[in-house]
């Protein structure tokens, strides 16, 4: 996959390495001439970028194999699905959905005392865990039905409302490491995004909160993740 702004980027570092690994051999008896941290540095961007165009090619594949279409969720990691059913397990929250484009073989085991059921049509269609202790089955339809059902998972907006202001932000909690959820919300609204981030805490306590956008958040989905954390 061709990103002539990365290629333009990683010439212009490659050059900058260059001159300042000249400029050092040049001037080697002068220790302020180019410290070993800026050296440091420029070679951590190019690994970076490097890492991020191979990323990039790995989604492409996904994308390839999985024939996707352009209007599918994205699949949550089986990781991510794991730890969204474990706070299902624990009550913190009371309905986990895999939506259609998430692979059978992906599904975590239903937890004892939990109850399942499959929505076939519409902007809700995939399967439903739930705990019967905290919501009924027909709540939940209901809210299928009205297009409120993002609302059952903690989002705060549909995807519609977060682009609106031109500038969505990705809330995430996560924990051990691990992504347990995710939120699209419209980043020119502070208030919202902070709204977000304290519902992801009630519905996964323990976990950290971060915000992504662009690129980073779509490589979290995918496992990707350049992030050491």
């Amino acid at each position: 996959m061709e990103i002539p702004r990365n290629k333009k980027i990683y010439d212009t570092l490659i050059q900058e390495l260059s001159d300042r690994l000249n400029r050092q051999g040049d001037d080697a008896q002068d220790p302020a001439s180019t410290s070993q941290g800026q050296l440091i540095r420029i070679i951590a961007q190019l690994k970076s970028l490097r890492m991020r165009e191979t990323a990039l090619n790995a989604i492409m594949k996904r994308y390839e194999d999985q024939e996707w279409k352009p209007d599918t969720t994205i699949p949550e990691l089986p990781e991510t699905l794991q730890a969204q059913v474990d706070s299902l397990q624990r009550g913190t929250i009371p309905v986990v959905m895999f939506p259609e484009s998430t692979l059978c073989k992906a599904f975590p085991p239903l937890p004892p005392g939990m109850e399942q059921f499959v929505v076939k049509e519409g902007k809700g269609a995939g399967v439903y865990y739930y705990n019967p202790r905290k919501i009924e089955e027909s709540q939940i339809l209901e809210a299928v039905r009205n297009g409120a059902h993002g609302k059952l998972l903690g989002h705060i907006q549909d995807n519609m409302e977060a682009m609106e202001g031109g500038n969505p932000v990705v809330v995430q909690a996560v924990r051990e490491g691990i992504v347990v959820q995710d939120s699209l919300v419209d980043g020119t609204k502070p208030e919202l995004v902070q709204a977000q981030a304290e519902v992801l805490k009630e519905r996964h306590p323990g976990s950290m909160i971060r915000i992504r956008v662009g690129l980073d958040a779509l490589l979290d989905r995918l496992g990707e993740s350049l992030d050491p954390d």
